[in-house]
């Protein structure tokens, strides 16, 4: 079984086209078989390359260590990021307050502070605060000076993400692109994909189950003017139902103990008649099965791929595999857009 995990992983290592790839590869899978974060260290270090703030792990947990020898620290953000940078910090004997989020009531249960509960604690002094959010960075930067907490009170940064899957050493563009957005969210991605796109755009598509998401997605299909065809699937390697657990987020994923269900769709079941151009997949760990069920039209039309590897620890080598045993002529590479171990792409090019 070992050596048949280390001839797949010299496999996917050697269809990699550059050496970026290669060392995300490597530190990804280091990361996950010792769970040592040095390697997401190493690998946000070398290999992420916009932030909001200037950052770098070393300095930062060196001003974290100095701030709580006369402050409170608390995470703004008591999601997945908040959670495992509390995790690093403790791992690096920081003590961790709590948590403030302006969704506290859902963690009613754990103590965690509202907004105003702790710009109130904050003005009675000895408090400090770290953003462990990198979606909402910015707006939570803003809303905390605009609060009146000092710079120099704010720890933390967040990764760049407008480029996320339309790396621009990586994508070009066509005449008439036909874009499939698996997991839309709130149509940032297909924004961000008019945005970068330089061509003539055919159609978008954006799928997305999440009833409370699908709200937002019209809501901002109306007010930013988007030409987007929304459809209400999860997507899948057959059609049908299954669980899902929605959460109005980023994390409402297909799971068999979720609290309601969804209809599930094949993109070939959907698509095949149209010229896709390119897809882009971030579904919560759905990205094996979604692949399965498009594979006639990758097969047929040969995309640009730009799909997330980081939900399952096998993917970094699975997802490969399945997009190269389709098209051997595709073109390998990974980047990587979070200062934590999330948000790795798999981009598959001709």
């Amino acid at each position: 079984m070992i050596s048949n995990f280390t001839s797949e992983a010299r496999r996917i290592y050697n269809l990699l086209q550059d050496e970026e790839s290669k060392d995300i590869l490597i530190k990804q899978m280091m990361f996950h078989i010792t769970k040592d974060y040095k390697y997401i260290f190493d690998m946000v270090e070398g290999n992420v390359k916009d932030y909001h703030r200037a950052f770098s792990w070393n300095k930062y947990l060196k001003l974290a260590n100095e701030k709580t020898k006369k402050n409170k620290l608390f995470i703004y953000g008591a999601g997945g990021e908040g959670r495992a940078l509390k995790s690093i910090l403790e791992i690096h004997n920081i003590q961790v307050e709590g948590f403030v989020d302006r969704n506290y009531k859902r963690f009613s249960n754990e103590g965690v502070k509202g907004p105003e509960e702790f710009i109130n604690n904050y003005k009675n002094g000895g408090v400090c605060v770290s953003i462990g959010s990198e979606m909402y960075f910015k707006e939570i930067y803003d809303y905390l000076l605009s609060c009146g907490v000092r710079d120099e009170d704010i720890l933390g940064s967040a990764a760049l993400t407008k480029q996320q899957y339309f790396d621009k050493s990586l994508i070009s563009y066509n005449d008439n692109e036909v874009f499939v957005d698996c997991g839309a969210l709130d149509l940032q991605t297909c924004e961000n994909f008019v945005g970068n796109c330089n061509k003539k755009i055919k159609t978008i598509y954006a799928f997305e189950p999440d009833e409370e998401n699908i709200k937002i997605c019209k809501e901002k299909r109306i007010a930013k003017n988007l030409e987007v065809e929304i459809l209400p699937y999860g997507v899948w390697s057959s059609d049908g139902e299954l669980f899902f657990k929605a959460v109005g987020a980023g994390t409402s994923r297909i799971d068999v103990e979720g609290n309601e269900k969804i209809e599930v769709r094949r993109i070939d079941s959907l698509l095949i008649d149209q010229p896709i151009s390119f897809i882009k997949m971030d579904i919560e760990g759905a990205e094996q099965e979604a692949l399965k069920g498009a594979e006639q039209v990758i097969k047929k039309y040969k995309p640009k791929l730009a799909i997330s590897v980081y939900h399952k620890p096998e993917d970094f080598l699975t997802i490969p595999k399945i997009i190269h045993d389709y098209v051997p002529e595709y073109k390998l590479y990974l980047r990587h857009y979070s200062i934590y171990s999330v948000e790795t792409v798999l981009y598959a090019v001709l």
